[in-house]
């Protein structure tokens, strides 16, 4: 079996699994909440004139989209919970399959028709996409939602709406192209979900139980950013680093703690095919 059809297999298990549905339901759900809560409470919708005699002594501008998607308001709690449970609802379409796997025999059936860095492989990116796709699809349907009210205008230096400061990743590009600094964030949110979703999987030799894979990344990240927090380095924690609003620490920091978790969980599975332990 070539290891395209192995990762298609792979990747029908994972879009196809109770975990999945149950993950995009949650995700889906805060983005249509936070967006029909920000639309009902008139927090943007006051009329450009009531809006500017409110901000009467600021820059008016109807530059409201860029601030009011759920990745970027500090307003409400949606945003912030979503990349909270990231970890959790990253890894549940697929990042315990492997527990599944090996307790119902399928290892056996498959390591006697491909390699075992095949299926590895496979398994891998199918956690990753499925991951990737669970984090940033309920960010690009809150933003679809907001682009139906609110017009595609630049941001404005002094309206009050810009959410992009001096020091934000990405920040020369918000003012210049913002359609493109959302694009860019939405990347990174999907990549940021994928590496948690196989940090999971690189649970899975340390437990039978889908539970733990599944709590244990989201434990550790946040017992990490709490740790950082308590030493006055808040700001390099990845819910702070992946965050479109709150971030400050920089690309390079934001680059090198990614790439620590592709390492992990790459190397957790690169040393279990190498060991050959997976089977009796």
């Amino acid at each position: 079996m070539a290891m395209s059809k192995l990762l298609a297999i792979e990747l029908k298990r994972a879009f196809s699994s109770s975990g999945m549905v149950a993950a995009l339901l949650v995700g889906c759900a805060l983005a249509i909440h936070h967006f029909v809560a920000s639309v009902t409470a008139g927090c943007y919708l006051t009329g450009f004139e009531a809006e500017a005699e409110r901000l009467g002594s600021m820059v008016f501008a109807p530059d409201f989209l860029w601030g009011c998607w759920m990745g970027a308001d500090g307003t409400k709690f949606h945003g912030y919970l979503l990349l909270l449970l990231m970890p959790v609802l990253a890894g549940l379409p697929h990042a315990a399959s492997y527990v599944e796997d090996r307790a119902n025999g399928y290892l056996v059936t498959v390591f006697s028709r491909v390699e075992r860095r095949s299926y590895y492989a496979s398994k891998w990116l199918a956690t990753f996409v499925s991951g990737g796709v669970v984090s940033s699809l309920p960010f690009v349907l809150n933003f679809l939602l907001f682009l139906t009210v609110y017009p595609v205008v630049d941001p404005v230096i002094g309206s009050g709406h810009c959410v992009a400061g001096v020091n934000a990743i990405f920040s020369s590009v918000y003012f210049s192209h913002p359609l493109a600094w959302v694009v860019l964030w939405i990347c990174v949110l999907f990549v940021a979900g994928g590496l948690m979703a196989t940090l999971g999987l690189a649970v899975t030799p340390l437990t039978e139980y889908r539970l733990v894979v599944h709590v244990l990344p989201f434990l550790f990240l946040y017992i990490v950013a709490m740790a950082l927090g308590a030493f006055g380095l808040g700001r390099l924690g990845l819910f702070t680093l992946i965050d479109p609003l709150r971030n400050e620490g920089g690309l390079p920091v934001l680059v090198g703690e990614l790439a620590i978790m592709f390492a992990l969980s790459a190397g957790v599975l690169t040393c279990m095919c190498a060991r050959r332990t997976d089977v009796a």
